[in-house]
């Protein structure tokens, strides 16, 4: 919503998937606590990564998150605890419901954000960030809040995705997932 454009959305959703997956598999944790988790620990990574990522404007914002997608892709593939090129198997099903639930609930939040004052501060950094500077607002501060925010999403996308495929793997995350993402999102 500020006119950044990530390529990093299959990273923090595959951060996403990976918490939750270990969590419900290793350690026993419901489903809900979980998902729950996962995305917060998509969250987290938004926040710890957004600070130097967001520095950066335009093109190299979008090569700052397609490389953050490769440096996941590679942990992900490297790390034994996380099951390495083999993947992770064992996490409960969700079914449609979990999955529709979950759309309603983020459809709902974004349908009251949408009528918010937060989403004319977001329409003003996405529109002009010096004059939205001058009116006082942290641009920094707001694009950090939407990058921060996306990821959680896309960590909720992952969670789910986990617990519905039931198997994960770094194979599961490619790059042209995000390519996807804003290809349709752009369509719409």
């Amino acid at each position: 919503q500020t006119g950044a454009i990530s390529f990093a959305q299959v990273a923090f959703a595959a951060i996403g998937a990976y918490a939750s997956g270990i969590l419900s598999t290793r350690y026993g944790v419901p489903l809900a606590g979980a998902v729950a988790l996962g995305i917060l620990a998509a969250g987290l990574a938004a926040f710890i990564i957004g600070s130097p990522a967001l520095r950066a404007r335009g093109l190299f914002l979008i090569l700052v998150t397609i490389g953050l997608v490769f440096i996941v892709r590679v942990a992900l593939e490297n790390i034994k605890f996380l099951g390495g090129v083999q993947g992770l198997t064992g996490m409960t099903g969700v079914g449609p419901w979990h999955v529709l639930a979950a759309v309603l609930v983020v459809g709902a939040l974004l349908s009251v954000l949408s009528r918010s004052s937060l989403q004319r501060i977001l329409d003003a950094v996405r529109e002009d960030e010096r004059i939205a500077a001058a009116l006082g607002i942290n641009a920094t501060y707001v694009r950090m809040i939407a990058f921060v925010a996306g990821a959680a999403l896309a960590g909720l996308t992952g969670a789910l995705y986990a617990h519905y495929i039931i198997f994960i793997n770094p194979d599961s995350f490619d790059i042209l997932w995000s390519v996807c993402l804003l290809y349709t999102s752009d369509a719409a």
